[in-house]
């Protein structure tokens, strides 16, 4: 990467408003097995000679990878701990950095990855990262090719669920008290052409932002914007794909405590939040849910009455859920780039119904819930409360967290060339 490469990269991150994490590769090493850090400090001294802010740090991509994938058979969980403390030591030397969060171990989703986790953790991972950090895909298109009807299958949505309660027993096991972010996460590891670039692929993303608030992750990595058969962007055209409708939608409204939103159907997949102040008045309450069945439901929510509820729905643009088209309460989202892109809410009172095969959000402007009128910071877990329900009984918990997603990771794998 060239000086001119990162500036041009650079000047978009900044127009963007987007923040920056830096994961710096692992993978070279000095003779003795150390860490080689002339990449990092090289792009260090440039980051910090022209001000750059870097929120947080990530070291290696995968590591418990790295034997299968690059013969590296030295690259333990141990091993990896002593990287990050050399990865410390180097921060520590620049002001502007030397306060930053440092996350790991970035290995691959805990089932897959557990034996190298645990070793992480065991030698003293806890000490030398800010905060956890794995990633997660729900299928591999190399094995048992995935379908669309993958995206709507409720076993498989509550696969990210196991692997949550493993790495927090994992963690526990090893007295591990910090918090856990998705450090990349898709659908389909390596993609899946057509599927997971439709509006089926909404499904298991929506699921997905709502379990990781539900379990106290504080952010979310959706792998990528563009580029590969799963991202936010067309590959040819640069226009939105679903996803990035619903991710932008999921930005404007979803912010804060968490409650529980339950029902007695498993096809009917519920989760609610503090609806975002920028957008409405403080106390709302957003609910975000989704329908896996090929018929309607009536949504029931006697707590909030009568009151007028925003609703906002997606569909699929075509007659199939394959569609690259998606449609918001019945009308074709824009996708020609031409134009601002408006989310236009339905004004419902009860009864709502819910469409066949859709997801979406209903946010109750006049909720006036009490804990929305404190948002909590990001590592503040409060007492648990059910606030909204589709059937008669509800009963569950839920966690309050603060749920943000970065939409990018950058990773320095090769030298940075200050020239």
């Amino acid at each position: 990467m060239t000086v001119k490469l990162w500036e041009q990269f650079y000047d978009f991150i900044q127009y963007v408003g987007w923040q920056l994490s830096i994961d710096f590769t692992n993978i070279h090493r000095t003779p003795t097995n150390e860490w080689n850090s002339a990449n990092a400090k090289a792009f260090l001294d440039y980051a910090e000679k022209k001000k750059i802010p870097i929120p947080d740090f990530q070291l290696g991509n995968e590591p418990n990878l790295y034997e299968s994938n690059f013969g590296m058979k030295t690259q333990t969980g141990t091993q990896t701990v002593k990287d990050f403390e050399s990865y410390r030591n180097l921060l520590k030397r620049y002001p502007m950095y030397k306060d930053s969060t440092v996350v790991g171990p970035e290995t691959t989703r805990p089932t897959s990855s557990h034996k190298y986790f645990n070793e992480f953790l065991a030698n003293g991972g806890c000490n030398v990262v800010d905060e956890i950090s794995f990633h997660q895909y729900y299928r591999n298109k190399d094995k048992n090719l995935p379908t669309y009807k993958d995206f709507l299958n409720v076993s498989i949505m509550e696969l990210l669920v196991d692997q949550f309660t493993m790495a927090k027993k994992l963690m526990a096991d090893n007295k591990c008290e910090k918090r856990m972010r998705l450090g990349e996460t898709s659908s389909v590891s390596g993609g899946l052409p057509i599927v997971a670039e439709s509006f089926v692929a909404g499904f298991l993303w929506l699921d997905k932002l709502g379990q990781s608030a539900l379990h106290g992750i504080t952010r979310v990595y959706r792998f990528n914007i563009w580029g590969g058969s799963y991202s936010l962007l067309d590959r040819v055209t640069f226009l939105p794909n679903p996803d990035y409708y619903l991710t932008l939608l999921y930005k404007k409204l979803v912010e804060g405590h968490v409650f529980n939103a339950s029902s007695d159907s498993p096809y009917i997949r519920a989760y609610a939040n503090c609806a975002k102040p920028q957008g409405y008045k403080v106390g709302a309450l957003v609910i975000y849910m989704l329908n896996v069945k090929d018929e309607p439901v009536v949504i029931n929510l006697p707590q909030f009455g009568s009151q007028a509820k925003d609703v906002y729905w997606f569909t699929s643009g075509a007659k199939d859920v394959l569609s690259q088209a998606i449609k918001l309460n019945d009308v074709i989202m824009d996708s020609s780039g031409k134009t601002e892109i408006i989310f236009s809410p339905k004004n419902i009172r009860e009864p709502i119904e819910m469409p066949a095969l859709s997801y979406g959000f209903i946010v109750i402007p006049e909720a006036n819930v009490e804990r929305c009128h404190d948002q909590p910071p990001a590592t503040k877990v409060e007492s648990r409360e059910s606030v909204a329900k589709h059937t008669k009984h509800s009963h569950s918990t839920g966690i309050s967290t603060r749920l943000e997603m970065w939409f990018f990771k950058l990773c320095l794998l090769t030298y940075f060339n200050a020239i």
